[in-house]
């Protein structure tokens, strides 16, 4: 539909719920809050009553210095460290439930993808294959360094309150319904397909990573892993 040959090409990780001028603490200090953020998480915060605003990175730093802006969300540590959100807002919020994962793409025009030889359409497909892991773990390594110097530096981390998480998932869960009704079969059909996979990956992650990640808050001495 679009003349486009898209190739998935990296991922930045886990986005974070953002930059906050104050804490929150329950659904009512979500309503009316001026949030910077994109995509369909916009459609779920509209839905809480946050009054969702769209910008680039570099004007929601000033709009948060200025109080024009209460919250807003771009990547996480790494990066938002880069343009010094951490000088204008003091809470951090993790757990960006709009967007789990943050898939990067390369998209090329159909037609010249269709006029290259078949060696040099392999190529680019293994090129941009190959981009996938070390992207991602350049994200998360970046990531996880730039959160340490952040929390040294004074930020506070803050999880979210559980009520808002259901809340934001509930939402969540009617943009999802939205979406298998929508009149456009494209969109129905993308749905679906998304909804199928999740819904296998949950079943099997709940005895993979899910079990993995709640061993590892038991007590035990895994040797040199506090120092």
């Amino acid at each position: 539909r679009f003349n486009l040959k898209p190739f998935l090409c990296g991922n930045s990780g886990p986005q974070w719920a953002g930059w906050f001028r104050n804490e929150i603490n329950s659904m009512d200090d979500l309503r009316g809050l001026r949030y910077r953020t994109t995509g369909l998480n916009s459609v779920v915060m509209s839905k809480l009553g946050v009054a969702v605003e769209a910008m680039s990175g570099p004007a929601m730093f000033q709009a948060l210095q200025s109080g024009a802006l209460d919250a807003g969300e771009f990547i996480g540590p790494w990066t938002d460290s880069t343009l010094g959100f951490q000088q204008v807002a003091p809470y951090y919020y993790n757990n960006g439930v709009g967007e789990p994962s943050s898939a990067e793409e390369c998209a090329i025009n159909l037609d010249a993808w269709s006029a290259l030889p078949e060696d040099l359409q392999q190529a680019v497909a293994v090129a941009a294959e190959s981009l996938y892991n070390p992207v991602l773990t350049e994200y998360n390594t970046n990531h996880a360094r730039a959160l340490r110097e952040l929390v040294a530096g004074g930020t506070q981390v803050r999880d979210w309150p559980e009520e808002i998480i259901i809340a934001m998932g509930n939402a969540m869960g009617e943009v999802m319904d939205e979406m298998l009704e929508d009149s456009d079969p494209l969109v129905r059909q993308i749905t679906e397909s998304f909804l199928d996979y999740r819904n296998l990956m949950v079943e099997y992650m709940t005895h993979s990573e899910t079990a993995q990640l709640a061993a590892r808050e038991l007590d035990f001495n895994y040797g040199g892993a506090h120092r």
